[in-house]
């Protein structure tokens, strides 16, 4: 899909980039914040009801631990009357009886239980110095909550609730314990039995022991918390941080998590309730925003294409009005203005330009028309110059070399260099008027356009350069076949002539090595190329385009011989007339030059032809 390259699509796309930058991220900002006020303002309201039932509940605990205290402190006479005298103590206190769900037990100095309520239990005689809080109980004497076990006499979750009996000395002789049975109704039933919100709950913890001593969610009931380092929010919670938290509990579940300690017990109690429920009154909000700021969007982006397209109209009128001319040739005529607006401002001061523009046309289309006409004057005067100079000249140089022979032996050395001077110079103006005829020739008359054999242009080419190849001891490398084209032959056998010629003039001591290349330039054009070993040109100086201006040397005359510098511009004239085009290259001084040119293809169909059907090599 191509991306729209319209100004009215860019401003559009431009506008409504802007607007959705600005109205998605203000949306994603206020969600987030709402997002983190609800947080705060739901882990506050979570951490108050917290608070509210774990002070209930720490009353509960504190009241059941002072009746038992008060019981201890009666019972210390009937302890001495043995077993017997505890069980009757303890079986005539009924409303402490009715505290505790799981019964009462007396323990005497070693932990043994020594009376019990109910009787049924069986847990007489069962020693229980084993669980931590009685042995401190015993040995310490203060009153403590335990964690939760399974009891096997009760076959569920139970905790219980010990203080110490002293004797009249304040010695310790003994324990009463309350038991509430997990398992059955009891005052920790809120919890129990009370969800918080649609789906969370309560979780009663015993920090020390990483415990669940029980939870709304029966599934967690005596379940271990993870070890430390697993769960940093846990982690943080269990050593006494009161507050609120989003963690992922041990069962995988996002929670906000708010938590209050029991100070009687040394528990945690901690309200927890699931982030999707917790949050759907925002997620709800955040859908509406969401739909709020799509509709702004599309409404926006309608509202700015509606704008644009009523106030660039007129532009566009202009710019399709501007391609009808363009593609049709039309002449340039004077735009429509609409209104005087900016944009009626602008058109106006196009249609300034355009009338600028058409004044200026017109003057240098008759300076060309100007220009033209002088070329061909100063062509056809070039042209009938040299021609009508260079019979004189002929006649010189030939009286001149006549007259050198004849007076031979007879002039002394003085005079003999200045007729060597003489003849000399009638040589070069010779050379130089037949070659002003000939770049004047090119472009004059009538050409006979027909289908040439480049390999034969090449050959006849050779022929004519056969003694300077000789002198030179050069070998020239071509391919076997080159291609046929349309054009004129003698003009074409004037490049190869001109290009090759002046590989062998600008060469190095060593040998000259000359290959001629030939291959498609694309589907329409054939590309040529006569590389040679010489001496090169510099690169950087522009010397690869004023190499083909007129009479233009880039070497010293005399050490390369008396060319005129106008080979080259023939061959450029030539090529550029045959709907071509070239250039040199060259890698620097001493590396060599590459005369390149192309040709159209031959639309005849005609193949390829051999040069006398083998390669063509002269050495």
């Amino acid at each position: 899909m191509a991306f729209p390259r319209s100004l009215k699509s860019i401003i559009t796309l431009t506008t409504l980039a802007i607007f959705m930058g600005g109205l998605w991220s203000l949306s994603y900002f206020a969600s987030r914040m709402l997002r983190e006020d609800m947080e705060r303002l739901l882990g506050e309201q979570q951490f108050s009801t917290a608070s509210i039932v774990a002070d209930q509940i720490n009353y509960h605990l504190e009241s059941r631990l002072k009746a038992l205290d008060v019981a201890a402190t009666q019972s210390s006479r009937a302890m001495q009357d043995g077993p017997a005298g505890m069980q009757d103590f303890i079986e005539q206190r009924m409303t402490l009886q009715g505290l505790f769900n799981g019964g009462l037990i007396v323990l005497d100095a070693g932990g043994t239980a020594i009376a019990e309520v109910p009787l049924a239990t069986g847990r007489r005689g069962a020693n229980f110095l084993n669980i931590e809080e009685v042995a401190i109980t015993l040995r310490e004497g203060k009153g403590t909550v335990t964690r939760a076990i399974m009891s096997k006499t009760l076959n569920s979750p139970a905790f219980g609730i010990q203080v110490p009996i002293h004797d009249s000395r304040g010695k310790v002789i003994g324990a009463l314990a309350g038991i509430t049975n997990l398992g059955q109704p009891n005052f920790l039933g809120q919890i129990a039995n009370t969800p918080y919100g649609k789906t969370g709950g309560y979780l009663l913890i015993a920090p020390q022991h990483r415990l669940v001593v029980t939870a709304t969610d029966k599934r967690r009931v005596m379940e271990t918390l993870p070890a430390a380092g697993v769960n940093p929010t846990i982690d943080r919670l269990l050593a006494g941080h009161e507050g609120s938290a989003v963690m992922i509990n041990p069962i995988g579940q996002e929670v906000l998590v708010s938590d209050k300690a029991i100070p009687v017990a040394e528990w945690i109690l901690a309200a927890t309730l699931p982030t999707e429920d917790a949050f759907a009154p925002i997620r709800e909000m955040q859908r509406r925003m969401l739909l709020a700021t799509l509709l702004l969007t599309l409404l926006a982006g309608g509202l700015t294409w509606w704008v644009l397209q009523r106030q660039l109209s007129p532009m566009s009128d202009t710019v399709e009005a501007l391609v009808t001319m363009s593609e049709t040739n039309q002449p340039l005529r004077p735009l429509p203005i609409s209104r005087q607006d900016e944009i009626g401002r602008l058109i106006g001061g196009f249609n300034h330009l355009l009338e600028t523009l058409d004044q200026r046309g017109a003057a240098l289309k008759d300076k060309n028309e100007a220009l033209e006409r002088s070329n061909a004057e100063l062509e056809s005067f070039a042209y009938v110059a040299s021609h009508d100079l260079r019979e004189p000249l002929r006649n010189v140089t030939a009286f001149s070399t006549m007259l050198a022979r004849r007076l031979e032996g007879r002039l002394d050395n003085d005079e003999q260099d200045l007729l060597t001077i003489i003849t000399d110079a009638a040589s070069r103006m010779d050379a130089l008027v037949r070659d002003l005829l000939e770049v004047s020739r090119v472009g004059q008359g009538e050409r006979t356009i027909q289908p040439v054999a480049l390999g034969e242009a090449l050959h006849s080419a050779l022929e004519s350069l056969r003694l300077q190849i000789e002198t030179a001891g050069a070998t020239v490398e071509a391919p076997p076949d080159l291609p046929v084209v349309m054009g004129d032959a003698e003009e074409l056998y004037r490049v190869f002539l001109n290009a090759i010629g002046n590989a062998l003039k600008y060469r190095h001591a060593a040998p000259p090595v000359i290959r001629v290349g030939c291959a498609p330039d694309g589907p329409a054009a054939w590309r040529f190329q006569i590389h040679d070993n010489g001496i090169g040109i510099e690169t950087g100086h522009g010397y690869e385009e004023r190499i083909f201006g007129l009479f233009q040397r880039l070497h010293q005359r005399d050490e390369y011989g008396g060319g005129t510098g106008i080979g080259l511009p023939i061959c450029r004239k030539i090529i550029i007339r045959h709907g071509g085009q070239v250039w040199v290259e060259s890698e620097g001084l001493g590396k060599g030059m590459s005369f390149i040119f192309t040709l159209p293809m031959n639309d005849s169909g005609l193949e390829l032809r051999s040069a006398e059907g083998q390669s063509t090599a002269f050495s």
